[in-house]
């Protein structure tokens, strides 16, 4: 992980950071004032343009990103303005995370970024369903931030207390998860989740195919080898999974409700398992929350024996 340094150019996060230090209002969708001159209405707007976001002041024809910004303000040369600017990320009240990568899927620019200093509120949510910080590490589970980018529009996702944001990091995309948040996934491509962490070379008896990333770590550390297609509704190719695994049968544990009940009978030819009903559980996470480790355990393989 690269820790931010000097910079010449700043990411989208940076820039909205810069922009909102100096005192503007993050806002894409509606006008804003300019913080740098006595403004009494809303006359000014944000913009993407490519990597940069742009301020344009209809009222006194300023227009640039915050380095352009800062140099009109200020007086300053360029050089002076990043300096300045490097400066106030330093210094922000809101820790400036590492950077773990940046990458495109789907035509979807994608800025990921790590905050080290709030690795417990990962630990302390996912120590509930049971989930080890081995695990957590094994499966590539970070909190910080999440940048989309998709026809101009900017979706910023922060980690908060309240409203947590956990990243889910695989070689073929980066799923988001807000469990306390109306909008509580974002992802940038379909992917198998769990699939790296499974060792292709070995045989298994069976492979559980569930719903979220977080029962296929609650099954991880029960003892049992498990994928998730990230949601009921993607569809999972059984015949790819045949090919890249020497595994006796694939089995189902979706949620026990409507919607995974009717997804799980599109698999025809695989067993289907479920919590049951009576336990009030829906998934083995909740049920691992409510009964423990122990007794999560005794569940499923009773489950895998009554069929």
């Amino acid at each position: 992980m690269q820790i931010l340094g000097k910079k010449k150019f700043f990411s989208i996060v940076e820039q909205s950071q810069i922009l909102s230090n100096l005192g503007f209002e993050i806002a894409f969708s509606s006008y804003i004032k300019n913080p740098l001159r006595e403004d009494t209405k809303p006359n000014c707007r944000l913009v993407l343009e490519g990597n940069k976001i742009i301020f344009i002041d209809y009222g006194s024809n300023i227009y640039g990103d915050c380095v352009s910004l800062y140099r009109k303000w200020k007086s300053v040369s360029r050089q002076k303005a990043i300096e300045d600017l490097n400066k106030i990320l330093e210094n922000s009240e809101i820790p400036v995370p590492e950077i773990i990568e940046t990458k495109e899927k789907n035509n979807i620019p994608v800025n990921i970024q790590y905050n080290s200093s709030k690795e417990k509120d990962l630990y302390s949510y996912f120590y509930d369903y049971f989930i080890t910080y081995k695990t957590l590490q094994q499966y590539k589970v970070l909190v910080g931030i999440l940048v989309l980018v998709k026809q101009k529009i900017i979706e910023t996702f922060r980690h908060t207390e309240k409203e947590p944001c956990f990243l889910y990091l695989t070689s073929e995309g980066i799923k988001m998860y807000r469990p306390n948040s109306v909008k509580k996934w974002r992802t940038t491509s379909s992917f198998i989740q769990g699939i790296e962490q499974l060792d292709k070379r070995r045989s298994y008896d069976f492979i559980i195919i569930t719903k979220s990333l977080k029962d296929v770590m609650v099954l991880h550390e029960l003892g049992f080898p498990a994928i998730s297609c990230g949601s009921e509704t993607t569809k999972v190719n059984i015949d790819y999974l045949n090919r890249i695994f020497k595994c006796g049968e694939f089995i189902i544990l979706y949620d026990n409700d409507n919607a995974g009940i009717k997804a799980a009978q599109e698999f025809t030819e695989q067993r289907h398992i479920f919590i049951p009903a009576e336990t009030g559980k829906k998934d083995i996470s909740d049920y691992i929350k409510e009964f423990g480790i122990d007794n999560s355990k005794i569940l499923i393989n009773n489950l895998l024996c009554a069929h």
